[in-house]
């Protein structure tokens, strides 16, 4: 995890860029590297939320729940389990 403060891509008439003392990026997904798969956790409000999340970024979201007794919720109220599957 990197802690860059901002979140920033390439819309169709600019860049947008989103600044925010809880923003961090994941280098270490699978696809960071590849053309508009910049994964970014927000912690706001005592949440750590991300979206879209694919099955790899749900299991990173359950560890990092693990360690601060959280649990990793989705919008429509499941809750996911370690291998990022909804119990």
């Amino acid at each position: 995890m990197r802690l860059d403060g901002y979140a920033e891509t390439k819309v169709p008439d600019g860049v947008l860029r989103i600044e925010r003392e809880g923003l961090a990026a994941w280098i270490a997904h699978s696809l960071h590297n590849k053309p508009g798969n910049m994964v970014w956790f927000m912690f706001f409000e005592g949440n750590v939320a991300v979206k879209n999340p694919d099955p790899e970024i749900l299991k990173k979201m359950w560890s990092l729940a693990q360690r601060l007794d959280a649990l990793v919720q989705g919008d429509e109220g499941e809750i996911y389990d370690a291998s990022g599957n909804p119990i």
